[in-house]
Order: C-alpha cells, then sequence, then structure tokens
C-alpha cells in the first residue's frame, strides 16, 4: 500500500516498519472529521508517523517533527493515541510550549502542561465519538481501559453540546492522582533535577495565564470550547503538586540556598495536594539534582557577570 492511499491530503510520512498497518490506521482516523483535520495539518507540517517501543502510548517529538505510537498497544487504542499525539501537534503550531521553559514560571507551566494533556485526551474522545457514530466503537471502547472517568463526562457533556462534552472530559482528566504525580515527574522533576531552571539568569518571566493558556488550547472547529471559566484550573486540585514533590522541591531550594543562588521563584506559592495512598510502591520519588551543581555553578558566574557590566556601566555615566 503507498502513501497515496491515505484518505488526508497531503499524505503522511510513515516509516517502513508496520507500513501498511499505519496506511489502516491513519485513514480510520481521518474516517472521524474531526481526526481529518488532525492528521492533515500535522502531515502539512512535515510529521511523519512511526511505531517503536516506547514509554507510555504515545509521543510527539516537535524537534525533529515526528509522532511515535507504542507498538505495544492494541490496534484499536492506537486510534485514538494517533489522535492524541496530532492535537498536540496542533497545540504547539499553535504556539503552546511542550518542553520546560525557563523564562516561565514553574506554576504557570504546570497549569499550561497538565491542559495540554487534558485537551488531547478530550479532543481524541471526539475522535472515537464520531467513529462511534459511524459504526465503529471499538477506538472508544479501548480508550475505557485509560480513560472511563473522561469517556462518562464526555458522554454526560454531549447531552448538552460537544463544546460542554470537551469541558467536561478535559476537566475529568484532573481526577486521576496517580497520572497527576506521573505527569509531575515527567515534567517537572526532570528539568528542575537537571538544573534547566538556572538557565534563566535574568530572573525576568514572561507572563503565562490559565486565561492564556485556555484560549491557546481549547478550540474546536476554530471556535473556544471551554464552556467553564478559566479559575476551574486554578484550584489546588488541578494547579497544585503532590506533597511528595513539594518535599522533593523543598529539599533542593535548600541546596540552592546553601550554595548561594536562589531557586525558582514561583514554588513557594504552588498549592499542595494530599498524596494518593495508592502512589507508594507504584512511582519511583523524584530524583535528586544529578547533574544541577553545575548549572549552579554557572547561575553564579552569569550573575557575576551581569554584576561586573552593570558596575561598569554604572561608573561610566
Amino acid at each position: 500500500m503507498s502513501e497515496n492511499k491515505q484518505k488526508i491530503n497531503p499524505p503522511m510520512k510513515v516509516s517502513s516498519y508496520e507500513r501498511e498497518m499505519l496506511i489502516d490506521l491513519i485513514n480510520d482516523v481521518a474516517a472521524s472529521p474531526t481526526g481529518k483535520k488532525l492528521l492533515e495539518r500535522a502531515s502539512a507540517l512535515g510529521y511523519t508517523l512511526s511505531l517503536d517501543s516506547i514509554d507510555g502510548m504515545g509521543h510527539c517529538s516537535p524537534k525533529d517533527k515526528r509522532i511515535v505510537l507504542s507498538e505495544n498497544c492494541s490496534y484499536d487504542k492506537l486510534v485514538s493515541s494517533l489522535a492524541h499525539e496530532a492535537r498536540h501537534v496542533e497545540q504547539i503550531a499553535n504556539g503552546a510550549e511542550p518542553y520546560y521553559t525557563p523564562d516561565v514560571l514553574l506554576k504557570d507551566q504546570l497549569i499550561e502542561k497538565r491542559l495540554m494533556d487534558a485537551d488531547a485526551v478530550a479532543i481524541s474522545l471526539m475522535v472515537c465519538h464520531e467513529l462511534k457514530e459511524q459504526g465503529n466503537s471499538a477506538p472508544m471502547e479501548a480508550a475505557k481501559e485509560h480513560y472511563k472517568k473522561e469517556i462518562a463526562a464526555f458522554n454526560k457533556g454531549m447531552k448538552t453540546s460537544p463544546q460542554e462534552a470537551l469541558t467536561q472530559a478535559a476537566l475529568a482528566w484532573y481526577e486521576n492522582k496517580d497520572r497527576l504525580f506521573k505527569h509531575e515527574c515527567r515534567i517537572i522533576a526532570p528539568p528542575v533535577s537537571m538544573g534547566e531552571n538556572f538557565e534563566n539568569t535574568t530572573g525576568r518571566y514572561k507572563k503565562l495565564t490559565a486565561e492564556d493558556c485556555v484560549k491557546r488550547l481549547c478550540t474546536f472547529d476554530g471556535k473556544p470550547y471551554f464552556t467553564k471559566s478559566a479559575d476551574e484550573l486554578k484550584t489546588t486540585e488541578r494547579a497544585g503538586i503532590s506533597e511528595r514533590l513539594k518535599y522533593w522541591l523543598t529539599f533542593n531550594e535548600n541546596i540552592c540556598k546553601d550554595a548561594g543562588v536562589s531557586q525558582e521563584v514561583s514554588i513557594a506559592s504552588i498549592p499542595v495536594y494530599k498524596d494518593s495512598p495508592n502512589l507508594y510502591g507504584q512511582v519511583e520519588h523524584p530524583p535528586i539534582y544529578p547533574n544541577a551543581f553545575a548549572k549552579i555553578e554557572a547561575y553564579k558566574k552569569a550573575r557575576a557577570t551581569q554584576t561586573r557590566m552593570a558596575a561598569k556601566t554604572n561608573n561610566g555615566r
């Protein structure tokens, strides 16, 4: 089967590994109007599709423009996974930042990164819903293993409107404490443990509000879909971190203070929610600074250089 058999325009480049299956997958997702739009935009942006043995069900890599799906997932589960990752492509194209950025406060990034996942799940369920309406219920059934609460919220919301369905599904994403903790360990712990927060030597941060995130991320058919106030994303349960991660961040903050540098300034203001007992024994504790001390020294040198330059400027006046 050649790429021109794809039911999207332009066709998406696919890897030779399981090539025919990937083209069938593209065509199944494209049978949904929402899925077709997502895939055509990803393809137009130059993304390729492949299978691999990865952690998780899928991954979107904007640096090398790849969507990678897990070879360990069932075919029907790959349908929603492909829609999910294609939604990430669209989010990033619309200005969302998929990686940790030291010039944005950690508390603000947390809202953005979580909403990116919550929105991608909601949109993937819309794709599954549209396929189910056409007689293909298998993708929605396969998604229940991971998104039972989100599907229930989506179906309830659909009694009102598609916009309400997407909103309720996105908000339901936050109810899984195990998922939230794993998300924290994936998007907060690694960059902070590697000292990436010290790459911001200016001490200045770009403004990013929950309202900004909703406006940038929560769109459907070219229009805003979020039916609630953005304040819904600022609650402790949605904008907070677990007790375990707070302990770890405080521990590392004290290391920074002892070294004579300041930790990321928003850590103290991030709300904390009570840990789920289910986490213990299931999720490893975040790492403790495997590489940050070198970043601390670089941070201190950069600060010293800035101080000297400022002194020279003042003396020259």
